[in-house]
């Protein structure tokens, strides 16, 4: 059984050394999906707000950032 959610952030980044556009920042829509794998057996696989614990750090760096600065 497979138990996930998407997420969705809009970031900017910018590649050196190419000309424009992709060498001045610009703006991408992006969807991250995390995803657990395993057997329920006789409980909850995972909670969907434990997902939503994990991806909210991430979510509060990622949303409207440079990425350059963070990768």
């Amino acid at each position: 059984m497979r138990v996930g959610r998407r997420y969705f952030f809009r970031a900017q980044h910018h590649v050196p050394g190419l000309p424009e556009p992709w060498g001045s920042p610009h703006w991408h829509d992006y969807t991250v999906e995390i995803v657990h794998e395993g057997h329920a057996g006789d409980g909850l696989l995972v909670d969907h707000e434990e997902l939503d614990r994990l991806w909210r750090p991430w979510g509060e760096k990622l949303d409207g950032s440079d990425l350059n600065t963070i990768f």
